[in-house]
């Protein structure tokens, strides 16, 4: 299966903000991979040293999308299923997500996918390889503050 979501602006939802982004399947892994830098630690980015101290090579992540995989087999009951659509980062932006969010490290928030504060309404979408149709399903996103168990995606009816 494949997904893609959609982005609308709640009180007008015929206009996308922006392409449609293919889904990340949150059961497969994030597609970074780590890279060797320089022995001495990054003080700007100190979360990108391995462990210097342990005598391991100092490293950071890098996007790699060769490791990201479209696709997901889902069995029939599975709860493999669940896709992420939205980050809400620390420092009070919200973004739509995607694996190639993972290519902005360290906060994952692509600017052209930013979200500022307000009511979405966000289509995921699902192909299966051997149906003709897809299945669509219909969220609200409310990112009316900072509060991170506030950001959560409500199913529509």
């Amino acid at each position: 299966m494949r997904s893609f979501v959609d982005y609308f602006k709640w009180e007008n939802p015929q206009v996308r903000l922006f392409d449609s982004v293919q889904g990340r399947w949150d059961s497969h892994p994030q597609p970074i991979r780590l890279v060797p830098v320089s022995t001495d630690i990054d003080r700007a980015n100190p979360s990108s040293a391995v462990n210097a101290d342990a005598g391991l090579p100092v490293a950071c992540t890098e996007f790699d999308p060769s490791i990201d995989s479209p696709q997901e087999d889902i069995a029939a009951g599975s709860s493999r299923g669940q896709v992420s659509v939205a980050i809400l980062i620390v420092e009070g932006e919200a973004f739509a997500f995607a694996n190639e969010s993972y290519a902005y490290e360290p906060l994952l928030g692509n600017p052209a996918w930013k979200l500022p504060m307000g009511t979405y309404r966000i289509i995921i979408r699902v192909r299966a390889s051997n149906l003709p149709d897809e299945h669509q399903q219909a969220f609200k996103l409310e990112y009316l503050s900072n509060d991170f168990a506030k950001f959560q995606l409500q199913a529509t009816i």
